[in-house]
Parts: structure tokens; sequence; C-alpha cells
């Protein structure tokens, strides 16, 4: 399985599975522009700073240099990492429309989303600068239902 490595603002490295980085259009793009979207036999023994993200170290292809996101710090980039391995498996949702609703939010998106104002606009602010697009009409469910 192939392994990105994200570097948040303030240098602390998170080892993801490539699957779960494809929820967010700016970092699947550009690894599949970089052709880093297949996964090879290699391993690597380096340990996950974050286990709760759907890294095995024993089962994954060493990528190299991390990819830094100078607009997101570790905290906020651990709870999108968070909430992209949850729905990592999710059918596309771009918007709202008539196939989905609020009425189809589980109890853990709402869970997600219940934390103070400033952390809920960083956690927006960090999925728009990643296209990580679905936690935005997600919030905007959440928001409407309070």
């Amino acid at each position: 399985m192939l392994v990105i490595r994200l570097q948040s603002s303030d240098k602390e490295v998170f080892e993801v599975n490539r699957d779960v980085i494809s929820l967010s259009s700016t970092l699947d793009t550009m690894l599949r522009g970089l052709s880093l979207h297949s996964s090879s036999s290699s391993l690597t023994n380096t340990p996950h700073p974050c286990s709760d993200l759907g890294f095995d170290s024993n089962d994954a292809e060493d990528v190299g240099d991390p990819i830094p996101l100078a607009n997101v710090n570790s905290e906020i980039l651990k709870k999108v990492l968070e909430w992209c391995v949850h729905h990592k498996d999710d059918p596309p949702t771009e918007s709202l429309s008539d196939e989905h609703s609020c009425d189809d939010l589980s109890a853990w998106d709402f869970e997600f989303f219940s934390v103070d104002l400033e952390k809920h606009f960083k956690i927006l602010e960090a999925a728009n600068y990643l296209e990580v697009s679905v936690i935005g009409v997600t919030e905007w469910c959440h928001a409407n239902e309070g």
C-alpha cells in the first residue's frame, strides 16, 4: 500500500494511506501528476505518529519526503485526516442533492463537528485549502441542525 507523508505548518509529519488522501482533490491531483497512485511491495519501518489514521507500517511503500502543508497546523490536519479515514469508502458526494441530504449524516459526523467555533472554522478552512469538499457539506448540515 502506498503511504503519503504530509507535513503540517508546525512541522509534524503524518503518514497516511494513499486511498485516504484521495478525498483531497488538491493532493489527489498533485499525486496523480507525480504518478504516485499505485502501490508496490516495498516496505518501510518508519513509525507512524498517529496510528489511528489508517496506517500500517508493515505493509507500506516508502514515498520519500513529506508534502508540506504550510496553511494547516497539526491539530487541524489530524482532524481532517481523521474525517477522511472515516469516510474513505463512502460514495463520492460533491454537494447536497436529492441523493444526499442532511438526514443521511451519521452520529459520528455530528460528534466530529462538536468542537468550539474557532476549531470548527479552522477545520473548514483546511478542508477548503485541501479541497475536501464533502467536509463542507457535512458541516453545513451540522450547522443547520442546531
